[in-house]
């Protein structure tokens, strides 16, 4: 069921990038943005819930991981606030 609401939303988002684009704004909406972590989210939950940790579970993973840095990124967040990364 999660994994359901979670493609909707997923769809949700898609469409409205789609309208933002007809419309001749070509950026990366926020709106997008977030409401696809939300539904990749909820694809996570919903594989955790079923037990599901498959290979797609993985893939989920790494584009949840990839949405939430473009979020960073459109937020102007700095990198060392969601990425360490130490150099030896």
């Amino acid at each position: 069921m999660l994994g359901q609401i979670g493609l909707i939303i997923i769809a949700v988002a898609w469409l409205i990038q789609l309208l933002f684009l007809i419309k001749g704004k070509k950026d990366l909406r926020l709106e997008f943005v977030i409401a696809y972590l939300i539904g990749i989210g909820l694809l996570i939950a919903g594989a955790m819930k079923e037990k599901n940790f498959n290979d797609m579970f993985y893939l989920q993973i790494l584009t949840f991981i990839a949405a939430f840095l473009v979020l960073a990124r459109k937020l102007k967040i700095p990198k060392r606030k969601y990425l360490e990364i130490k150099a030896n």
